[in-house]
């Protein structure tokens, strides 16, 4: 068989990009060549490589010469099953010498010199198959892709770490004809408490549209192949309270429409328009603009209905700075938003440093020493160079990081909303500081509303559940921040007090406030 091939191979500690398969290889052609990292999804670093006659497993942290080959394997999919503490690697594909369907399994263990060793009774053949994509559920099976016989086979995954001594047909190209098209795919499945289960198909050219399969109780449901291209959605990651236009991205000369889909229950049209040749419409929002607090989505007439992403207004304040030549803070925006909501556990406020240069190249990463200050609008005060300032009471000491060119940097605080009534209604702002030799640069501030529950998306009720909340106290409004309410201030200082956070040292506050020119 012929040796796998490779121009370029970049390893790092924490992630690794393969940038392209040689023309020798492609030139084999059986199918596309198959170039992926397993990381990107599953966790472990490790790198697996497929082309025409070979497939290599590559290890983190090693040499470009070092790798597992699997020969007479024509690269399939890959999956990682089991617990993650102790996951097994299924990869699949086909022996074109045997017209076998091949799928094989492996014991990860990154204690191990070589990362994988077979694992017992972990391979299974059939005759004239092809397992282009292969994954696990959250109910212990196994699902396979079978290309030449347009298929979706399924079957348990023992806990001794076998592959399933026998499978089961889940669909077909009887039941979904698009299987039959399935050579350039690869699969992943996610299921439901509900006992559904999705079926996805993505393929390999950017170009072509996922095939999403839905399997419950009631039945099969193909979603429409070209949605993606008939879907609309707000071009922007971030929306402001009092907004009076917003862009849309859609179908080229299409109706879209922006709607409030706070409730669910009473889906509302704010504003339409059509989309240009270029597929954007600018719409105009009526006064007073997006409402803080409400949740938005677009619809367009190609596809029907709407789907993520959904947006929530948040108060935007000032602009963010540049850290140093080749570094900049990256604007908190809107979209955390809709995560602001009392009884959240996983609440976080995080900062992302946009490498705009080729300065930050390094191994190791360049640390900041940062701060994240919390507080209501009345802490808000203009700095004697005209930047807006969050003066609070409340500075948490974080630590913000950034690697090479290639990816942001980051930093994050974990701030646990207590499932306290008196919060809903009220507006938090949050900025951070991040300090280079001493010197504080600011991120522009952002307000959230608190919401009194959690918005669950449509379609996935059955995740999350239905919680009534709490009812907003009488006299609040979404449209107030409520810094003047001795109830929500009251409950913000209680909730700042009892998160486990670490304070900023007085002395480095007032250090910080000097070097900004404030007063006190």
């Amino acid at each position: 068989m012929a040796p796998f091939c490779w121009r370029n191979l970049v390893v790092t500690a924490a992630w690794c990009t393969l940038l392209s398969a040689s023309p020798a290889c492609a030139q084999e052609g059986e199918r596309p060549d198959r170039l992926l990292n397993l990381n990107a999804f599953f966790g472990p670093d490790l790198y697996w490589a497929g082309s025409s006659g070979r497939l290599t497993i590559y290890p983190p942290r090693i040499s470009r010469s070092v790798g597992k080959a699997l020969p007479q394997l024509l690269a399939g999919g890959f999956a990682f099953v089991g617990a993650r503490n102790a996951p097994h690697l299924v990869v699949c594909g086909r022996d074109p010498d045997a017209d076998e369907g091949f799928v094989r399994l492996f014991v990860w263990d990154d204690a191990a010199a070589d990362y994988v060793t077979p694992a017992t009774g972990g391979t299974y053949r059939e005759a004239g198959s092809d397992f282009v994509g292969v994954d696990g559920d959250a109910a212990g099976r196994i699902h396979l892709l079978d290309a030449k016989k347009a298929r979706i086979i399924s079957g348990p995954f023992p806990e001794a770490g076998s592959l399933p001594s026998s499978w089961s047909t889940t669909l077909s190209s009887a039941e979904v004809p698009q299987l039959a098209d399935a050579a350039d795919k690869f699969l992943r499945v996610t299921s439901k408490p509900s006992g559904e289960t999705a079926f996805i198909l993505p393929v390999y050219r950017a170009e072509d549209s996922n095939l999403v399969i839905h399997v419950s109780p009631q039945g099969v449901r193909v979603v429409d192949p070209d949605r993606d291209r008939k879907r609309a959605y707000l071009d922007s990651s971030s929306i402001a309270a009092h907004q009076e236009d917003v862009r849309i991205k859609g179908p080229a000369s299409t109706v879209v429409t922006l709607l409030d889909v706070t409730d669910l229950d009473q889906v509302v049209a704010v504003a339409e328009g059509l989309t240009d040749a270029t597929g954007i419409a600018q719409l105009a929002v009526a006064p007073p603009g997006l409402r803080l607090g409400q949740v938005y989505a677009v619809r367009s007439a190609a596809l029907g209905t709407f789907d993520a992403p959904f947006r929530s207004p948040a108060i935007l304040i000032g602009q963010a700075d540049d850290l140093e030549p080749g570094t900049a803070i990256r604007p908190l925006d809107s979209r955390d938003a809709v995560r602001s909501f009392v009884g959240n556990p996983h609440f976080s406020i995080s900062v992302s440093l946009d490498p705009i240069g080729l300065r930050h190249t390094l191994a190791v990463p360049a640390s900041y020493d940062a701060m994240l200050n919390v507080g209501t609008g009345d802490d808000v005060v203009t700095l004697p160079d005209g930047r807006p300032y969050l003066q609070s009471e409340v500075s948490i000491a974080a630590t913000a990081q950034i690697w090479n060119e290639r990816r942001p940097g980051f930093g994050v605080v974990d701030l646990p909303i207590p499932d306290e009534p008196d919060l809903v209604g009220g507006v938090v702002h949050y900025q951070w500081v991040v300090l280079v030799d001493g010197e504080p640069r600011l991120s522009n501030i952002v307000g959230y509303i608190v919401r009194s529950e959690r918005w669950v998306p449509p379609g996935s009720e059955a995740f999350f559940g239905r919680d009534p909340g709490h009812e907003v106290s009488e006299g609040r409004t979404q449209e107030t921040s409520l810094a003047e309410s001795e109830e929500f201030a009251s409950a913000l200082s209680s909730w700042l007090e009892s998160a486990q956070i670490e304070r900023v040292p007085d002395s480095v506050r007032r250090t910080v406030h000097h070097r900004l020119g404030l007063q006190r």
